[in-house]
């Protein structure tokens, strides 16, 4: 993929990473409001919650990111792939999750037990049939990108001649199938009509790279504009952006419809535009290279912030809400710099070194064998 489209898509990571933090801290000061000295800022209708938009555009990103993987991918197996995605969502989401429980076990919270458990693999589900969500709960997308992951190793493993079509295909299925309750009961994550914003992201990979002709720069400004018309009408307020809608289904496919389609276009727009962009959009690809971090770090922020602060601190709202954004971006970019790419490395290295020396011990086997 050409530097300047992995560009644009990670600038665009690095938006909907800062959505979502800021979501949170509205989060914070709605459920805490002795920390503001009045209401916080948004008056919109749909703005107050405009942030959590940004996990259907990392889905989207995802499902783009996915689809070039996987077309090339296909000669190195679906075992290298699902360690290649096992290293690159597990252990940053191990380590944030024991900070952040071991800080909110000091702080005298308490947890069930699903959380915990959900904690070491996110894709369990209670006795039920309902999700359970982490003890770190910005995790919870996890489940789909993992269900996303193994959807796409299942079709690596078959090899067919055209694996995205396939995917998209095979999402799409997953999709439609979630709209029915006998479906989703079976497996909320896997059939759920949100696996179509993946979905999407191929489609908009396919596009892009068969260069059919809707892809546009205009496609950025039409996509802005819907979710512009989304925010400012009390329409918006009817599309649940809280998780359990998405894993009990109720709003999965409002969200694919009316947030899924926009942010598509804005994807397909980006990735069109593909020049050199300047220094604003440069600090949100830095921000977007360390998104990951930024999304799983930004809870611990927020409740050491929370803490720190008295409970009738009384602060002022846009002051208050620019400072935790600016310290959970500062101290995301410190954690990717000083642990998550480290740590990334490190893992990759090993096993590529595993993989060697089983290379070896195969390949040894081989020419030891007796032959009739």
């Amino acid at each position: 993929m050409e530097r300047e489209r992995l560009q644009a898509i990670q600038i665009l990571r690095g938006i909907a990473a800062m959505g979502v933090v800021v979501h949170h801290i509205f989060m914070t000061m709605r459920d805490h409001p002795g920390l503001v000295r009045a209401g916080y800022f948004p008056q919109l209708p749909g703005l107050a919650n405009f942030g959590a938009t940004g996990v259907d555009l990392f889905f989207i990103i995802s499902g783009f990111i996915m689809a070039d993987v996987v077309s090339r991918r296909t000669h190195a197996g679906a075992g290298r792939f699902l360690a290649d995605r096992a290293i690159r969502i597990l252990p940053m989401f191990w380590l944030a999750s024991a900070v952040y429980i071991g800080w909110m076990l000091w702080r005298g919270a308490s947890f069930p037990p699903g959380a915990y458990i959900n904690s070491v693999l996110p894709v369990t589900w209670d006795a039920d049939g309902g999700y359970r969500f982490p003890a770190l709960y910005a995790g919870w997308t996890l489940a789909f990108e993992l269900a996303f992951y193994a959807l796409a190793a299942i079709i690596i493993a078959v090899r067919p001649t055209r694996p995205d079509r396939v995917l998209l295909l095979s999402l799409a299925l997953l999709a439609i199938a979630g709209s029915f309750s006998a479906f989703h009961a079976r497996a909320p994550i896997v059939f759920n009509p949100i696996m179509g914003e993946f979905a999407l992201g191929l489609l908009v990979w396919m596009s892009w790279r068969d260069r059919w002709r809707w892809i546009s720069r205009n496609s950025l400004t039409v996509g802005a504009m819907l979710l512009l018309l989304l925010i400012v009408t009390p329409w918006s307020i009817t599309i649940s952006v809280h998780p359990e809608g998405v894993v009990s289904g109720t709003a999965s496919s409002s969200r694919l419809l009316f947030l899924g389609v926009p942010y598509a276009l804005i994807v397909a727009g980006a990735v069109r535009c593909g020049e050199a962009y300047g220094r604003l959009p440069r600090f949100f690809e830095r921000a977007g290279n360390a998104s990951y971090s930024l999304y799983l770090v930004h809870p611990i922020v927020l409740e050491v912030a929370r803490a720190t602060l008295p409970d009738d601190a009384r602060a002022n709202p846009e002051m208050l809400a620019v400072a935790l954004l600016i310290i959970s971006i500062v101290v995301s970019l410190r954690v990717y710099v000083l642990i998550e790419r480290p740590m990334l490395g490190t893992l990759k290295r090993l096993r590529t070194g595993i993989e060697r020396t089983l290379d070896r011990r195969y390949r040894n086997d081989v020419i030891c064998e007796p032959r009739a």
